[in-house]
């Protein structure tokens, strides 16, 4: 008896809690999710951007070296 009221209060709180969004609307959503999602994991496997950012050569490369002499152990 306990479990059929709490069960009640359960679903009746509940179904008044959720927005109420149409079946287009969550259809539209799950599609937008799955191709975000698919396309985060093809990305894992195929980035042409990162070897073109990172060319010694690039100006906004974090490998770039400048044009004057490094001394390194007292040597350039």
């Amino acid at each position: 008896m306990i479990i059929t009221t709490l069960m009640k209060i359960a679903t009746e709180k509940n179904s008044n809690m959720l927005p109420q969004f149409s079946e287009r609307q969550m259809h539209f959503s799950r599609w937008v999710l799955t191709v975000a999602w698919l396309l985060v994991i093809v990305s894992l496997f195929y980035d042409p951007w990162t070897s073109v950012l990172t060319a010694p050569n690039h100006p906004w490369s974090p490998l770039r070296l400048p044009d004057t002499c490094i001394q390194v152990q007292g040597k350039c």
